[in-house]
């Protein structure tokens, strides 16, 4: 399922204006499909080589048989032996290189590659390592370093077009920003039912992509899991997390941390009210469907095999599934505002170690607001007993049984319309 963009068009004008090009996207976040789509345009020769998870010689015999398919190729000593064979040729060339990272051993080649690239050639680099693009963007000889974003709650709305929008944003919360998971939704079922089917069933392909691709280059993966189940959906911050996890302060839960983000599965932040205050720095998982993996089914994999779908769900995650829904949900509303109101700032906010998961900054002034996801629509007596000496908005999942003139009121179709 291809689902087009705007990142779509941004990207077809990069590849048309730069010769060589680092790609950043996370695992299976769709970088693979807009790169093809886009290459589908170009007239020059392409060859898309993909490395894999094994030894750089049955890496180097694949590309070689690739290569064969386009010019002749008997055998080739390096990588750059072979990108030679079409850097040499007068007619012009898009070389690719898919998941880079899975041969960083060869860094240096592929600095050579991209120095003395020919006037003819293209080349595009592609990782699902934040840590190795990082690395690599500081080549001199790169003209364009670009990040492929994972998909907005606006953008993902897409894998379920046919849903009402608060189910669109129920779906959203909990299935996240990545293609790879979203394509496993079916929009006919109820979001209890694809829960089950999609992060419970024993057979689910979701189970090797959390535990294992998404943590492909994290040494080791045990303290990986233990911070992303620690972390959950929640935002905390290193006093938070350090006695949780380890009892004593020896620089380990640092490193992992710098692993993590180095991976693109976490990030750290600071409220808005706190912009570079490193004391008040939160760490938090990044997409939806990696935070409720963490927080409901990892922690009890050993009674997937023990228990039905059905039992396990209303065991493990039926009873704090609102709880889930409303924090993520915090995250779509801080993008609307970003996005539709222009705020300056859009994020969490603390009050005094109170942190509001969805604020925002516009015109000098903080505006914090109150999430509600309770049955029935929301009272003017609840929104006036709720007390805050900062603006207010109230997001209602069922909508409001009142208008008022002095403050945001928002519901889920708010969210799915642009502001005019």
């Amino acid at each position: 399922m291809y689902i087009s963009r705007k990142v779509d068009r941004e990207f077809e004008k990069i590849i048309e204006n730069n010769d060589a090009i680092l790609i950043y996207g996370f695992f299976k976040s769709g970088k693979s499909t807009l790169l093809r789509n886009a290459l589908k345009k170009r007239k020059e020769k392409t060859i898309i080589l993909t490395a894999k998870e094994s030894a750089y010689e049955k890496n180097l015999l694949a590309f070689a048989e690739k290569a064969d398919r386009l010019i002749s190729v008997e055998k080739t000593s390096s990588l750059f032996s072979l990108f030679s064979l079409f850097n040499e040729r007068e007619e012009k060339v898009i070389f690719v290189i898919e998941e880079i990272e899975n041969i960083r051993k060869q860094e240096d080649e592929i600095k050579r590659m991209l120095k003395e690239r020919g006037e003819n050639t293209k080349i595009i680099l592609t990782t699902a390592s934040l840590d190795f693009y990082n690395d690599l963007s500081s080549s001199r000889y790169l003209d364009k370093c670009s990040f492929i974003p994972t998909f907005e709650y606006s953008e993902a709305e897409s894998f379920y077009s046919k849903l009402n929008s608060k189910d669109k944003l129920l779906f959203y919360s909990v299935f996240g920003s990545l293609p790879y998971v979203n394509m496993l939704i079916n929009e006919e079922e109820s979001l209890k039912k694809n829960i089950r089917n999609i992060f419970i069933a024993k057979s689910s392909p979701i189970h090797p992509y959390m535990l294992y691709e998404i943590t492909k280059n994290i040494g080791k993966r045990s303290y990986a899991y233990d911070i992303l189940s620690e972390l959950g959906s929640e935002y905390k911050t290193y006093s938070d997390l350090l006695p949780s996890l380890y009892q004593e302060n020896n620089g380990l839960l640092d490193k992992q941390l710098s692993v993590l983000l180095g991976e693109g599965l976490i990030e750290k932040i600071n409220p808005i009210n706190k912009i570079g205050n490193r004391k008040s720095r939160y760490y938090c998982i990044k997409d939806g469907a990696v935070a409720f993996y963490y927080s409901y089914i990892y922690p009890y994999l050993d009674e997937i095999s023990e228990l039905s779908e059905k039992e396990f769900f209303e065991l493990h995650v039926e009873r704090e599934l609102g709880l889930f829904t409303d924090r993520m949900i915090s995250r779509a509303l801080n993008s609307y505002f970003k996005r539709t109101y222009m705020a300056d700032e859009s994020g969490i906010f603390d009050d005094d170690g109170v942190v509001f998961n969805s604020s925002f900054l516009k015109n000098g002034e903080y505006t914090l607001t109150f999430i509600r996801t309770n049955d029935g629509k929301m009272t003017s007596d609840e929104a006036e007993g709720i007390k805050c000496k900062y603006k207010k908005a109230f997001f209602s999942l069922n909508g409001f049984d009142f208008n008022a003139f002095d403050v945001e009121l928002l519901s889920p179709k708010d969210l799915y319309k642009e502001r005019i």
